[in-house]
């Protein structure tokens, strides 16, 4: 029984303290350098709508207008079987970077 707790008390006292000092101590000799630099990854908005005439220009635009590169920024936008003109609107106007995929029932 001995054993079991001493073996117990060494388990919790590394998980605890031992493996954290361990780390602290690895990272004062092997810093792993970080390149830190103004970059900016390609981002994708998907918009999944169903009949969403009124809505979908304004919030193409919110999109559009955020401070963002415009190069690497994508809209998706998905019309789910929409019985109304949900990307009629869209195709008016000449977004940068716009997809529209029109799925038919």
């Amino acid at each position: 029984m001995i054993i079991l707790f001493w073996a117990c008390a060494i388990i919790i006292f590394y998980a605890y303290l031992g493996y954290p000092l361990w780390l602290a101590i690895l990272k004062k000799v092997c810093p792993l350098p970080v390149a830190k630099g103004d970059y900016k990854p390609t981002i994708s908005v998907v918009i999944a709508a169903h009949n969403e005439e009124r809505n979908m220009l304004r919030r193409v635009q919110d999109i559009q207008n955020k401070v963002y590169p415009q190069d690497k920024l994508e809209v998706i936008v998905v019309s789910d079987g929409s019985t109304y003109q949900t990307i009629k609107p869209l195709r008016k106007q000449k977004f940068l970077n716009l997809n529209i995929i029109d799925l038919q029932l």
